[in-house]
């Protein structure tokens, strides 16, 4: 029995979970790893491939930018050889005109010739008018140039005036304040001499008083001497 039940526990033990577990928990790491790896390599194929595209597309727009300049620079060449070919053609038209005139004109009605006559009215009374709006718009023009010059001239000839203008008017305010300056001068002597004045007819007055004062009292002992003497005598 102790050797079953011995070998019943070495069995449990075997069977422990605990070592299951840590296996597991490794094993997760690892796949989370690998799988941060891969995800890390994909986003970087990801963005490699969308910087190829890029680089694709703008090569195909460089090559279709070119192929569109060289297609225009071919139909540019093919219209320059029309207008040469058709230039070269009514003048062998011209040419030939003389020739075919008289059997075109034997071949026209007088309905046709008449519908011609009066576009060709239309068309000269058109530019007729076009014409003489042209000669008015033109005379507008040359009316607006010439008020144009003339207000420039007259600038011209304001800003040459200005320096003499300002000159004068400094010359003007500096005259102005030398004859303001004279004048106060003149006005303080007026006063200091009207000062003076006064000064000497106070002292006139009083002096005046004085004499008055000093003639009476001298009149006074002319009296009384006149009396004392008279007194004495008797």
């Amino acid at each position: 029995l102790q050797e079953g039940e011995a070998e019943g526990s070495v069995k449990e033990i075997k069977h422990s979970p605990g070592p299951t577990r840590t296996v597991s928990t490794g094993t997760a790491l690892s796949k989370y790893r690998s799988r941060s790896a891969e995800g890390a390599k994909n986003y970087l194929e990801h963005e490699e491939l969308t910087v190829r595209q890029l680089l694709l597309c703008l090569r195909e727009g460089n090559q279709k930018v070119e192929r569109l300049e060289v297609a225009l620079k071919e139909a540019k060449e093919r219209v320059s050889d029309f207008e040469k070919k058709t230039s070269n053609r009514s003048e062998i038209e011209t040419q030939t005109e003389g020739s075919t005139e008289k059997e075109n004109d034997e071949e026209k009605g007088p309905e046709t010739v008449g519908s011609e006559v009066e576009a060709l009215n239309l068309q000269v009374t058109s530019l007729f008018k076009e014409l003489q709006e042209a000669h008015t718009k033109l005379s507008e023009a040359e009316l607006m140039k010439k008020r144009l010059q003339e207000k420039c001239q007259a600038l011209e000839r304001k800003n040459s005036a200005i320096p003499s203008e300002f000159n004068e008017k400094q010359e003007l305010v500096y005259t102005n304040k030398k004859l303001e300056l004279q004048v106060e001068s003149m006005l303080s002597e007026i006063k200091m001499e009207q000062a003076k004045t006064e000064d000497e007819k106070s002292k006139l007055t009083v002096l005046q008083m004085t004499h008055n004062k000093l003639l009476q009292e001298h009149n006074h002992a002319l009296k009384t001497i006149e009396e004392l003497t008279r007194k004495e005598g008797l």
